[in-house]
C-alpha cells in the first residue's frame, strides 16, 4: 500500500515539472476562418482540434465584411484586456512563446489605403509583440509580415505559434488568476 502511495505521489510530483506543448495555427480570410490546436505532453499529442471560426457560414465574406470581423475582435480583445489586464498578466507569465509567426495579407483595392491600411497593421502587430515579450518569455524571433497587395480587395491572415508551460507553474497561476478574480467581483458588490 505504501509502494502505491508513493508511486502515485512521484507521478503526481512529476506530472506537476512536466512542460506541456501547444501549437496554434489561425488562418483567417475572406473563405474561411479556422482554428487548429493541438496539445503535447512528453512529446505525445494528447489533444488535437480544429475549430471553425466562421461560426457555421459557408458563403464567402465579401472583404469589408471580415473588414468588420477583425475590427470587432480588436475592440472585443481590447476591452477585455482593459478589464481583465492584471488576470491576463498572471496568466501571460508562465508561457514561454517558442515559435511565432504572424502573415496578414492585405489589399483595399486602392495603392495608397493599402499603404496606410499595411502601416496601421504594423502599428497593431508590433504593439502585439512587444506586449507578449513584456508579459510572456520569447525563445525565438517573432516573425511578422504584412504583404500589401496594391490593386487587390483582399484580406488574410495566418498566425503560426508554439507555446511551452510546465503544469505547475499554469496550476499556480490559474489560481492567483481565480483569486484575483473573486477578489474584483466582491469589490464591485
Amino acid at each position: 500500500m505504501v509502494e502505491l502511495i508513493s508511486g502515485i505521489f512521484i507521478i503526481g510530483v512529476l506530472l506537476l515539472f512536466s512542460k506541456v506543448k501547444v501549437s496554434g495555427e489561425m488562418f483567417i480570410g475572406q473563405k474561411k476562418q479556422v482554428l487548429s490546436i493541438a496539445v503535447y505532453i512528453y512529446g505525445v499529442r494528447l489533444i488535437r482540434r480544429q475549430v471553425d471560426l466562421s461560426g457555421g457560414q459557408q458563403k464567402d465574406k465579401t472583404f469589408r465584411e471580415v473588414l468588420d470581423q477583425f475590427h470587432k475582435m480588436s475592440e472585443n480583445f481590447g476591452q477585455k484586456v482593459r478589464t481583465y489586464g492584471n488576470i491576463a498578466s498572471i496568466l501571460l507569465k508562465p508561457l514561454t512563446f517558442r515559435k511565432l509567426a504572424w502573415t496578414t495579407r492585405v489589399g483595399t483595392g486602392d495603392a495608397s489605403s493599402a499603404g496606410m491600411t499595411a502601416g496601421g497593421i504594423w502599428a497593431a502587430k508590433g504593439t502585439i509583440t512587444g506586449l507578449l515579450s513584456v508579459k510572456c518569455t520569447l525563445k525565438c524571433n517573432p516573425l511578422l509580415e504584412v504583404i500589401p497587395l496594391f490593386n487587390q480587395r483582399f484580406i488574410q491572415s495566418e498566425l503560426d505559434c508554439i507555446v511551452t508551460v510546465r503544469i505547475g507553474k499554469a496550476i499556480y497561476a490559474f489560481l492567483m488568476a481565480m483569486r484575483k478574480l473573486s477578489t474584483k467581483k466582491q469589490a464591485f458588490i
